[in-house]
Order: structure tokens, then C-alpha cells, then sequence
């Protein structure tokens, strides 16, 4: 099983790749560049037609035929030096969340098999056999087995919880900007930078989307474990394998969440927050730059 989790999560990570990469970014920088080409042959050689990727001052006078092409050199690299690492964390995260849900799948197949050995074993528990010894032993390693992905999942969270509220932070303020600059350009009529605008916050958002959704199927998948140890048929085992039950609900009981810094969690919910807050921030910038 986790030959076939690896390979899926090597296709996950070549599709966010290629995706990402080698087509959003190229198509984001390219795009600017090519415009204001464009508008620099048909303006009769205007150095005002030249446009930045993104803002930025130079020590050096940009508008120029050269200066332009320093400058476009300058912030393509930067450009896909910082989607490659936006991109590598992104990997980091999907694959950890696909990896865990591996994990929990194991442990509930475990558990199911556990049961039927449950049933069928039920008439020799109460004897001292090695059937009873092996069926507690399964259970004991179960119990341990979850408790060491719990673990893991909170020690990646603590690990790495500075770089999601970074990433959180990045994105947020992001696509605020750029809903802000999508506003004031529709205003104007600039119609085609609206169009390059939209075109860099889709991926930001699909950004942001990506982690609060595979951190959210691991949170789902953490609280189908609490319903599959409910499901066991406790009730009819002997008083020692009894006791190890509640053990494993009180466990499974608390919510488990691939958290950054502080108390933002990496769900659905967090998503909506945010790009409800995004529209309400959009909406105050908007008023004090009027």
C-alpha cells in the first residue's frame, strides 16, 4: 500500500510541478513582458509603455530598451526562485497530508480486520489462548500505531508552523493587493491588466486552496478513527482488552489539525475565513484610497 501512496504522491508533486512552474509562472512573467513590448513598437518606441513584472525601484534607470531587459532578467529570476519555493512547500505539505491519510487508512483496515477476528474468535476470548493473546497484542500495536501518527502530524505542525503562517500571511496580503489592483483597474478601463491581474491571484488562491483542503482531509480522517474504534465489538471482549478501548477513544476524541503559528488551522473553514476577510480588507483599502 504505501509503495502505491508514494507513487501517488511522486504524480501529485510532478503535476503540481508542471502545473505551477513550467506554465503559470513562465505565462506571468512572460505575459508582461510581451505587452510591454508590444505597446513599446506600436507607441513609436515609447519608453513609457515598458511595465515591471512587479513593483521595484532600481539604482538604475529602468525605462530604456536595455534597462528594461536588465530589470525583466532581474525579476524572472526572483519571480521563479520564490514560486519555487512556494511550490516546494506546497509538495512538502501535500505529500505529508497524503502520507498520513495513509496512515489512518491502515489503521482503520486494521481495525476492521480486528473485528471480524473479533467475531470470530469471540467464543475462545474468555480462555487464556493464544488467539486471545494475539488479538490484544494486535490491539495494543493499533492503539500505539495512532497515537505515534498523532504524534508525527503535531511535531510536522510545531516543525514547520512559522512557515504556514508565512505562507498565510504572503497569501492573504497577496490577494488582498491584488483584488485591490483588479478594483482601481476596472475603474480605468485597463481591461488587459485586469485580465494579467486575474491571471496571478487564480494561482495564489489555488495556493491557499490546496492546503486548507488536504489539511482539512486530515483532520476528516483523524475523526473517522474515533468512529472505528466506536464501531469494535468492546462490549463482548474480555475486561483486559476492555480497557484498552477507552484509552483509544479518549485519543482519538481531540481534533487533530496541521496548524501554522498560533491558532490558524489548515481547513476549509480557514479558507473561507480568509477570503472573506480579503474582500472586507479590500473594501477598507479601497475607501482610504479614495
Amino acid at each position: 500500500m504505501y509503495d502505491e501512496i508514494n507513487r501517488q504522491i511522486e504524480e501529485v508533486s510532478k503535476k503540481l510541478d508542471i502545473l505551477l512552474m513550467r506554465i503559470v509562472v513562465p505565462m506571468f512573467t512572460l505575459l508582461p513582458i510581451l505587452l510591454s513590448l508590444a505597446k513599446y513598437i506600436s507607441s513609436g518606441y515609447s519608453s513609457e509603455s515598458f511595465q515591471q513584472i512587479y513593483p521595484a525601484k532600481y539604482p538604475f534607470n529602468w525605462k530604456t530598451p536595455f534597462g528594461y531587459m536588465v530589470c525583466a532578467f532581474i525579476q524572472t529570476i526572483t519571480v521563479h526562485a520564490a514560486g519555487q519555493i512556494f511550490v516546494s512547500v506546497l509538495i512538502l505539505v501535500v505529500g505529508f497530508c497524503i502520507f498520513v491519510r495513509a496512515f489512518i487508512s491502515d489503521i482503520q483496515d486494521n481495525l476492521l480486520q480486528l473485528n471480524e477476528d473479533f467475531e470470530t474468535e469471540i467464543d475462545r476470548l474468555n480462555l487464556c489462548t493464544k488467539e486471545r493473546v494475539e488479538l490484544k497484542e494486535k490491539l495494543i500495536g493499533i492503539i500505539e500505531f495512532h497515537s505515534e501518527s498523532i504524534w508525527f502530524t503535531n511535531h510536522f505542525s510545531d516543525t514547520n508552523s512559522s512557515l504556514i503562517l508565512v505562507f498565510f500571511l504572503f497569501t492573504t496580503i497577496s490577494i488582498c493587493n491584488l483584488f485591490l489592483q483588479i478594483n482601481m483597474l476596472f475603474e480605468d478601463g485597463n481591461f488587459v491588466s485586469i485580465w494579467h491581474v486575474g491571471f496571478v491571484a487564480s494561482p495564489i488562491i489555488f495556493w491557499l486552496y490546496l492546503f486548507c483542503h488536504f489539511g482539512d482531509q486530515l483532520t476528516e480522517s483523524f475523526g473517522n478513527v474515533d468512529n472505528a474504534f466506536y464501531q469494535l465489538s468492546w462490549y463482548e471482549l474480555p475486561l483486559d482488552m476492555q480497557k484498552c478501548i477507552p484509552m483509544a477513544i479518549s485519543l482519538a476524541q481531540k481534533e487533530i489539525y496541521l496548524q501554522g503559528f498560533g491558532s490558524i488551522n489548515c481547513t476549509k473553514d480557514t479558507f473561507k475565513k480568509i477570503m472573506k476577510s480579503t474582500f472586507s480588507y479590500t473594501s477598507v483599502l479601497r475607501q482610504f484610497s479614495e
